[in-house]
C-alpha cells in the first residue's frame, strides 16, 4: 500500500500535466481500436490484483492522471478503485459490497454507488458520491473527507458546502482556478463549490428543459457528466434532453450537439440534425474533438472541431463485448476520460468493464472548440 500511494500522490499532484502530454487524437472518421484493460461480463462482483484477474461491478466514472494511474468509481461495489500504471488494480477507499456514509482512511469510509471522479489541482481525488448526495475528496495519503452535502439528505440548496444539498450528483470537473463543477442529475442543473460555498452556475434548479441561455434561464434534463477545455469552457452530456451542451465561462449556455426528442437515436453527420441516446459521459480531446459515450445507443461518438459527429466504436443498438476496430461492440458505456498516451479510457456499467480505445491514425492537433449553435 506505501508504494501505491507514492506512485498516486506523484500522479496526482502531476495530473493538471495531462492535456499537454497527450498524443493528438483527432483521426477523422478512423475508428477506435477498442481492447480490454480489465473486467468484463460474468466475473465476480470484486477482485484487486493484476488486471487479468481483477473485475468490477457497474463501474460509472473514470479519471487518469499523468503518470498513467485510472482512477474509477466502482459504483455497484460502492468504493473507489486505481488502476495503477504497473498494471495492478486495487481499492483506494470504501468497501466492497458495503454501502454507507462514513468519512475516514480507506477501507474505513464507506460510499454509496459514486459514479463521477476527478483530480483537482491540490492533488486530491474528487468523488461524486451519488447515493449518498454529497461531493466526497481522497487525499493521497487515502483520507476520506465529504466537502458538500449531507449524507442522506437529497435536496436542492446552496449556501455553505456543509448545508448544501445536492440530489443525485454523478459528474464532477474542477478548473485552473480550483473551483468544482458538479452534475447535479436530478436538480436539473451544474453547480459550483468555491472556497466552501454553493451556488447553481447554470440550470433552472427542478425545472426540465432544453433552453438554452445564460446563468439560471438556462434548461438542463438530467445532465450527467462534464468536462472542461483548456480555456475553461464546460462541456455537458445532457443526458434525459440527449444532447451536448457548452456553458462558457460567462455562463453562457449553447447546445453543441443533438437533437431534442423523446427517446432520442443514433444520427452521424452534421450536429443541427444528429441524434444520440441518453449521453452519459464526455471528454476533451487535445484538438478539441469532444469523445461522447452515447450510452443507450452503446457507442462511442466523435464531435469533430468543424461540427460533425461519427460513431468511432460500437455500433448503434447493437449490444455486446468485443474488442477490435469496425466490429467492436460495447454494453451501456458512461464513463470515458483521457490517458497520457492519447487514449480513450472507457468504463461500461454492464459489461464490468474497464476498456481502451486508439485511434487506427493520427493527424496534428488544431486545438480548436467544436462548433455550437443557440
Amino acid at each position: 500500500m506505501d508504494s501505491y500511494l507514492s506512485m498516486a500522490r506523484r500522479g496526482w499532484m502531476a495530473s493538471v500535466l495531462v492535456p499537454l502530454m497527450l498524443t493528438a487524437l483527432t483521426a477523422e472518421g478512423a475508428p477506435l481500436r477498442l481492447e480490454t484493460l480489465a473486467g468484463g461480463p460474468g466475473q465476480a462482483p470484486h477482485a484487486d490484483g493484476p488486471l487479468s484477474s481483477a473485475s468490477f461491478f457497474h463501474p460509472t466514472g473514470v479519471a487518469a492522471d499523468a503518470l498513467g494511474n485510472i482512477y474509477i468509481a466502482d459504483s455497484g461495489n460502492h468504493v473507489v478503485r486505481v488502476i495503477t500504471s504497473d498494471g495492478q488494480a486495487r481499492t483506494i477507499a470504501g468497501q466492497p459490497g458495503t454501502p454507507g456514509d462514513t468519512d475516514g482512511a480507506g477501507s474505513t469510509a464507506r460510499f454509496r454507488n459514486p459514479s463521477g471522479v476527478a483530480i483537482d489541482l491540490g492533488g486530491r481525488l474528487l468523488v461524486a458520491d451519488t447515493g449518498n448526495c454529497t461531493i466526497r475528496s481522497i487525499d493521497p495519503s487515502g483520507q476520506v473527507t465529504t466537502i458538500a452535502g449531507r449524507a442522506g439528505q437529497c435536496g436542492f440548496n446552496d449556501g455553505n458546502a456543509s448545508a448544501a444539498q445536492f440530489a443525485q450528483p454523478s459528474g464532477i470537473v474542477t478548473d485552473i482556478n480550483g473551483d468544482l463543477y458538479v452534475a447535479d442529475r436530478a436538480n436539473h442543473v451544474i453547480r459550483r463549490i468555491r472556497d466552501g460555498f454553493v451556488t447553481t452556475h447554470v440550470g433552472t434548479p427542478l425545472e426540465v428543459g432544453s433552453r438554452n441561455g445564460r446563468g439560471l434561464d438556462a434548461q438542463f434534463s438530467q445532465p450527467f457528466s462534464l468536462a472542461i477545455d483548456n480555456i475553461g469552457d464546460l462541456y455537458v452530456a445532457d443526458s434525459a434532453n440527449h444532447l451536448i451542451r457548452r456553458v462558457t465561462r460567462d455562463r453562457v449556455v449553447t447546445t453543441v450537439c443533438g437533437t431534442v426528442s423523446l427517446t432520442g437515436g443514433s444520427v452521424d453527420g452534421p450536429c443541427q440534425s444528429a441524434m444520440l441516446k441518453r449521453p452519459s459521459g464526455i471528454a476533451v480531446a487535445p484538438d478539441g474533438s469532444l469523445y461522447v459515450a452515447d450510452t443507450d445507443n452503446h457507442t462511442i461518438r466523435r464531435i469533430t472541431p468543424a461540427g460533425e459527429i461519427e460513431t468511432v466504436a460500437g455500433a448503434p443498438g447493437q449490444r455486446g463485448f468485443a474488442d477490435g476496430a469496425q466490429f467492436s461492440r460495447l454494453q451501456y458505456p458512461f464513463g470515458v476520460a483521457f490517458a497520457p498516451d492519447g487514449s480513450l479510457l472507457i468504463v461500461e456499467t454492464i459489461n464490468h468493464a474497464v476498456r481502451r480505445g486508439t485511434v487506427t491514425s493520427v493527424s496534428s492537433a488544431t486545438r480548436r472548440r467544436p462548433a455550437g449553435r443557440n
